[in-house]
């Protein structure tokens, strides 16, 4: 299967539904999984827990392409699943632990969009090599430290918080504002 996707007003009370249907799109070896459970559950101890745990019991080198919206993110520890995505967009997402335990088998990943995201922080120690776009906005989170030498496309749209960014010698575009009551550039990007 190319592509699948849930787009309906779903919560954690659907969870046995979505997690055979999620488990469907792994074992069909779906390249491009999209689930958006808008319109949003009346609390956030409602939302759908985004099963992790299925990309590494069933290998999940197919999938490419992830867009997960309004759903909660709890990485199993170890996690290491996800290694040819490419493309990953998540809006309105609760992530649970850092991102990185997500991403940190990625070596392919060329686009990451985060949007009105709940997040510890952003840290990725490896250098994504192939990373080209990067949109972080409006996300909850404490600090942001990014390594992407071929990174051509940036934008932050992000209250005041320390920020590194290193090596980003392809940069062609970058689109920034800082939401703070303070004038201070030095303080948001080393």
């Amino acid at each position: 299967m190319k592509r699948f996707k849930v787009s309906f007003g779903l919560h954690k009370g659907h969870k046995d539904h979505l997690d055979r249907w999620i488990r469907f799109a792994v074992d069909s070896k779906s390249k491009r999984i999209v689930i958006n459970l808008t319109p949003h559950p009346e609390c956030l101890d409602d939302a759908y827990v985004f099963p992790l745990h299925l990309f590494q019991e069933y290998n999940s080198c197919f999938v490419e392409s992830l867009r997960l919206v309004l759903v909660i993110l709890r990485p199993p520890t170890g996690f290491c699943g996800l290694k040819n995505l490419k493309r990953i967009v998540l809006h309105r997402v609760l992530l649970w632990r850092d991102l990185n335990c997500v991403l940190s088998a990625c070596a392919l990943l060329e686009h990451i969009r985060l949007t009105d995201c709940f997040l510890s922080g952003f840290t990725l120690c490896q250098q994504l090599v192939h990373l080209q776009h990067f949109t972080i906005e409006n996300c909850y989170m404490k600090s942001m430290e990014l390594h992407a030498s071929n990174l051509s496309s940036f934008k932050f749209q992000q209250r005041e918080m320390p920020v590194i960014l290193d090596e980003l010698l392809l940069l062609k575009e970058a689109n920034i504002e800082v939401t703070s009551g303070k004038d201070s550039l030095d303080y948001s990007f080393n």
